[in-house]
């Protein structure tokens, strides 16, 4: 049997969610997957310092966090993208500027300044994290240094010029509503998959992602078999898919497992 990989995403796909579990149907899917020799990575928009640490339970063979930007295999870091303190600096000034709520994202934790802060989804969604997360939430400026970050555009904010501003450094993509995010350019989920794969010396011909967002878009179509959650959304991304699987609280990665990988 020729070793195959998958890469997962987190939310909405392996995680149920606004939850803190894997469905064990998933868990002992993915174990009979590494019994039988292949691979399993996380592919995560999350920053590695927002890794929950139930995601640690699962023995994956590795994880390529940030969109790209931090690569582990079997514990040791293999990548990491850092932007530069200036690129970091000029950054949270246009987001000042432009009316956005920044949250920058780290390998060593999450960085924010609360006082700044105008949008109730912004205060919910850092309130949150705050129970979960080394989150740093009136740290200076000048003291920011992050790999990604995300965004929620206020009432009066300047979404278009704020992508204008930022665009020599990262590259934009649209989470729905007021929410954003932005990694460094030249890093996405499917550059991790080829690093991965070229450090594994593995051929992308047994390559499998599955997802559910617009964010898991690069991975989904650079692998030879993408496939779907049920319970994706939007209804355009069931178009991305080899395989449309049911939804995640039915069986939807044991399900994909045993169709492409237990086989």
């Amino acid at each position: 049997m020729e070793r195959k990989i998958v890469f997962l995403d987190i939310d909405g796909t392996l995680v149920p969610e606004r939850s803190a579990y894997i469905p064990e149907s998933a868990c002992a899917a993915i174990a009979r997957a590494q019994a039988l020799g292949h691979l399993v990575f996380i592919n995560t928009g999350r920053a590695w310092s927002n890794m929950d640490r139930f995601l640690f339970d699962t023995p994956f063979d590795g994880f390529i966090c940030g969109c790209g930007t931090y690569i582990v295999y079997r514990g040791e870091v293999l990548l990491h993208k850092v932007l530069s303190e200036e690129a970091c600096r000029s950054i949270y000034r246009s987001a000042l500027d432009c009316g956005m709520d920044f949250m920058g994202e780290a390998d060593h934790g999450l960085y924010c300044d609360l006082s700044t802060y105008r949008t109730r989804e912004a205060r919910d969604f850092i309130e949150d994290l705050k129970t979960r997360y080394d989150l740093k939430d009136d740290t200076p400026a000048s003291q920011m240094r992050f790999d990604k970050f995300i965004t929620w555009t206020s009432r009066n904010g300047d979404l278009k010029r704020f992508i204008r501003e930022v665009s020599p450094y990262v590259t934009y993509t649209d989470r729905g509503g007021i929410f954003s995010e932005y990694v460094p350019c030249g890093y996405t989920k499917a550059t991790g998959i080829d690093f991965v794969l070229e450090r594994l010396g593995l051929s992308a011909e047994n390559t499998y992602a599955i997802g559910d967002g617009p964010n898991d878009l690069p991975m989904l179509r650079h692998v030879a078999h993408p496939i779907v959650m049920g319970n994706s959304s939007p209804a355009s991304m069931f178009d991305e898919a080899e395989y449309v699987t049911t939804d995640i609280l039915d069986n939807g990665i044991a399900n994909a497992f045993e169709k492409f990988i237990l086989k």
